[in-house]
């Protein structure tokens, strides 16, 4: 089974496009188990996460588990070598990044905010994640995220072309998405060492989160990132699973940047003018219409 694990719709004309992640619904018809998916984007406006917070919030007052990814809030069995706390400093080093870059757009990171302590955690730990990948993969991995995202505080324009790449970027995946298709993930992959992060990051994550997912008694929401929705709906099938796409919905991440005007202000060295908010006192409606 593939669906689309983000979109993007147009807010009206001349308006800018929105990003976004859906809730999909999943039942076992042989064992009446139910399953709700509820794909994040990593990154989004405040208002976004709290609507989705309020849509898990309903199912758990209903008696739901909610199970969600979150390796960051996973301690570790045991202690790391000197080697491995080199790494961990560096992921960290990159989450901080991410977030002080996409803060500009007044986007907060999901793992700060969408998460409750009676939510139960379902993944791997950061140094179990590290040891299973390789020191070598990982920090390749790392290295490309500083490469991309790393410029000087004193050039603020290059935030410019950043948001005019994500906003190309993320354009490109949800078309590829809509057609059953994940441009990330190329086979065979170009590189090896990205292609053993994958295999872990996805693939190993995602297998964990559906067994422990159908092993639980009780109706389920799996709060997970929407690049594992086509390997959850795959291993969910697998198990007997069946989409129910009437009881699916979408929620709005954000306003993806304009593109022509970043490119623009990124050639006249200027800095990124403020990002338009979706999460409004008069809500954009989101036509049906894609762009």
């Amino acid at each position: 089974m593939t669906l689309p694990y983000i979109r993007v719709r147009s807010t009206g004309r001349r308006r800018p496009l929105a990003l976004q992640t859906p809730v999909t619904a999943f039942r076992n018809p042989d064992t009446g188990h139910r399953m709700v998916v509820a794909s994040t984007f990593h990154f989004g406006e405040p208002g976004y996460h709290q609507v989705l917070s309020d849509d898990i919030t309903a199912h758990e007052r209903d008696g739901w588990q909610v199970q969600h990814e979150g390796s960051q809030h996973l301690t570790p069995a045991d202690t790391p070598t000197a080697d491995e706390q080199t790494v961990l400093n560096e992921l960290h080093a990159s989450r901080d990044l991410d977030t002080r870059r996409m803060s500009v757009l007044g986007w907060v990171s999901q793992h700060s905010v969408l998460h409750r302590p009676t939510w139960r955690t379902v993944d791997m730990a950061d140094l179990d994640i590290i040891r299973a990948v390789g020191h070598d993969a990982m920090r390749a991995h790392l290295t490309t995220t500083r490469e991309r995202l790393g410029w000087p505080d004193t050039q603020p324009w290059q935030h410019c072309r950043f948001h005019a790449l994500l906003a190309l970027g993320l354009r490109h995946i949800a078309r590829a998405a809509a057609h059953g298709h994940d441009p990330r993930r190329p086979r065979p992959h170009p590189d090896p060492r990205q292609e053993a992060v994958d295999r872990v990051l996805l693939d190993a994550r995602t297998a964990l989160a559906v067994n422990t997912a159908t092993t639980t008694h009780g109706n389920v929401v799996m709060v997970w990132g929407a690049a594992h929705l086509p390997g959850i709906a795959a291993e969910l099938t697998r198990h007997g699973y069946h989409a129910d796409p009437v009881d699916g919905r979408w929620h709005t991440v954000g306003l993806l940047p304009r593109v022509a005007a970043s490119t623009v202000r990124y050639l006249l060295r200027r800095p990124p003018t403020p990002h338009p908010t979706f999460h409004t006192t008069s809500t954009i409606p989101v036509a049906e219409a894609s762009s």
